[in-house]
């Protein structure tokens, strides 16, 4: 059930760009070129997503583990 929201949200960023912007102002409308190079570009985001990775790894990892173990049992399965 969970994969069929997923595009409900991307839909709502698409129909409304200008209501998620971090920093309103002259300066957006950059594209997302500069987005990213803002957030890479700059210490305090950088080190948000550094952290955030850090955070998130050990979930990500479990997640591939558990992953792969149902492949292995649905190979097995089919033997």
């Amino acid at each position: 059930m969970a994969r069929n929201l997923i595009p409900i949200p991307a839909l709502a960023v698409a129909l409304a760009p200008g209501a998620v912007l971090a920093h309103p102002g002259p300066h957006d409308g950059g594209g997302l070129a500069q987005g990213l190079a803002h957030a890479l570009g700059s210490a305090d985001h950088l080190i948000a997503l550094v952290a955030l990775a850090l955070v998130l790894a050990p979930a990500a990892a479990l997640a591939l583990q558990r992953r792969a173990a149902r492949r292995a049992g649905r190979r097995r399965a089919r033997r």
